[in-house]
Parts: structure tokens; C-alpha cells; sequence
């Protein structure tokens, strides 16, 4: 089976479709289709875009019509968490909030188009959080055996329940750390007397991390992986070194999105595929072709622009 998995797409309908078109599907009643590959969403494909319904519509009923696979992204887990306290006379964690911000620009796509967000939600609830298929992996952000393995017991393939997403943003233990690693990421939280400034003068409080060196960095600037700025080249001190769970080189290989590399897609490793080109800042959307058992290649990037030049 051959497999074309795409970056965040972000709301952005029509630079996917163009994607697609490049990829060699076609489109019949509404459903992307391609007679011999499936396409795999890396997560993200709502918020931020000006055309959220219709990206949403196009992969849903990709995956529906068994044309696609999707994982779910922070941007989808956080709608989630909103809807599932809508209405509810509960006292929501800041999570709740946040995630409600965040959403914001999905939910008034919805209102605006007087749609209903319940029936796109109740179908998100049923999308993975990981998907693995034959020497190749799937997920939003990191890798994470811990948490793949947590949510594996704990859950199996079952759709989340409403009831189930509050009771775990409430207690926010050990099922909550697991969703985070593979939506989120291993990220450092700095403590508040230590200021470490970015190249934009800014101070970052938290800054998500690499997760497949050996042995891990041990200064700001190489162990931070962030798409859009860099730290200074300050050794962390070992007092509030993170731990960070290293994918191990001997693994199968592993597509992600999350990290925003406003260069494009790119090779993180020789098993690990960042299939996100930052979407909302570059106006570029990418793709790797896959096939089972294939070597990774930088000659499998298809990427699209706003401009519609091909990459």
C-alpha cells in the first residue's frame, strides 16, 4: 500500500485541494479519492484558516469513505475538551479556557455558516490519537512508548466519551500527560527566576524539545525546537535538565506535524518526518509520499504554495 501523509492543514481548503490534485487524486460528490494510494492527516487540519468547514468536510469524508486516516492534533483534542464542558455547570480549569481561545476560529466558522458543531465533534471523538502500520508510525507531535502505552491499556481504539475527556482534564494525571506528549510534545517549563531570552528578545517561559537526540542537548538553543525563533547557547543547568523520553534510531519510522518549520517539511532524523510547513505563516502545505518498507527521502516531499508553484 503506498500512503501520502500531510502536514497541518489548518483551515486552509483550497491550497489542500491543490495538494491533492498534485498528489493525484480526483474528486467525485464531494470525496477526495486516488485509485491506489490513501492519504494520512498528521493532525490540525481546523483553526486558523479562512476556509475551516470546508477542510474539515473534505477530510472527514475522506475518512469516512476509507480514502483517508487522520490522528488527532492539539488544535482538534482542544475542541474536545471545549465541547465537552459546554453547557456544563462545572468549574472549568484554565485547560478548559485556553482550549475555548484556541478553538475560537472554528467555532465562529460554524456559527457563521449556522452549522452545527456537534455531529464534526462526535466524529473527532472516534479519530486516534497514534496510528501504526507496517514499519511506519503516526502521530501529531511526538512518539512517546509510555504514552502510546498508557493510552493502549487504559482505552484500546474505543471513541472518547464526553464524560471521559472531563474527568481526565479534571484529574489531569497520568491519562492527561499521555495526550499531551503525543498532541503536545515534551516541552520545558522554565522556573520563574531563570529568564532566557529568545532572538527576539522575548523571554520564553516554555519551549517544546527534540525528542529524538542521542544524547540529548544540553544548551537552550540546541535542545529547544521551535519553528519560528531560537534561545541563546546557555548550557541548562542540570538542577532543571528535563527528561525527555529519546526515540530510539533503531525504531520505525515516525510522521508528525505540530512543529511549524517555516522552511518547509524536513527530515528530523533518518526515522522521523516533520510534515509541517507552517501553513499560516509560509502558505505552503506539504505531503510525504510513503510506501511499506520504503527508505526515507527527502525526494518524497510534494509541497504546495498559495502562489500554486510546485516544491
Amino acid at each position: 500500500m503506498k500512503y501520502d501523509i500531510i502536514g497541518d492543514v489548518h483551515g486552509h481548503a483550497s491550497l489542500l485541494k491543490m495538494l491533492l490534485k498534485e498528489l493525484g487524486y480526483q474528486e467525485n460528490d464531494g470525496v477526495w479519492f486516488h485509485r491506489e494510494r490513501k492519504a494520512i492527516y498528521c493532525g490540525d487540519f481546523i483553526n486558523r484558516g479562512p476556509e475551516i468547514v470546508e477542510t474539515f468536510e473534505i477530510v472527514k469524508r475522506m475518512c469516512e469513505g476509507g480514502h483517508a486516516y487522520a490522528v488527532l492534533g492539539n488544535h482538534e483534542f482542544s475542541l474536545m475538551i471545549w465541547h465537552s464542558f459546554k453547557g456544563k455547570d462545572l468549574m472549568k480549569p484554565n485547560l478548559v479556557k485556553k482550549a475555548g481561545r484556541l478553538c475560537k476560529s472554528t467555532r465562529l466558522a460554524f456559527k457563521e455558516q449556522e452549522l452545527s458543531l456537534k455531529e464534526y465533534v462526535k466524529w473527532l471523538r472516534s479519530l486516534p490519537l497514534f496510528l501504526e502500520f507496517d514499519g511506519f508510525r503516526v502521530v501529531h507531535a511526538s512518539w512517546s512508548e509510555k504514552a502510546v502505552g498508557i493510552i493502549s491499556s487504559l482505552r484500546g481504539d474505543q471513541s472518547w466519551r464526553k464524560s471521559e475527556i472531563r474527568e481526565m482534564v479534571l484529574d489531569n494525571g497520568a491519562m492527561m500527560n499521555a495526550v499531551s506528549l503525543l498532541v503536545h510534545g515534551p516541552i520545558m517549563t522554565m522556573p520563574k527566576d531563570i529568564k532566557v531570552y529568545c532572538s527576539r528578545g522575548l523571554n520564553r517561559k516554555v519551549f517544546r524539545l527534540k525528542w529524538w537526540c542521542t544524547p540529548l542537548p544540553d544548551t537552550f538553543r540546541e535542545i529547544c525546537f521551535e519553528g519560528r525563533y531560537t534561545l541563546p547557547e546557555y548550557t541548562i543547568p542540570k538542577e532543571i535538565m528535563p527528561s525527555v523520553e529519546v526515540y530510539s534510531p533503531s525504531a520505525p519510522a515516525v510522521f508528525c506535524g505540530h512543529y511549524c518549520r517555516a522552511d518547509g517539511a524536513q527530515l528530523l532524523s533518518h526515522n522521523i518526518v516533520c510534515v509541517d510547513s507552517c501553513i499560516s505563516h509560509s502558505n505552503m502545505l506539504s505531503a510525504y509520499k510513503h510506501s511499506i518498507r520504503a527508505s526515507i527521502t527527502r525526494d518524497n516531499f510534494v509541497t504546495v504554495s498559495g502562489a500554486g508553484e510546485e516544491h
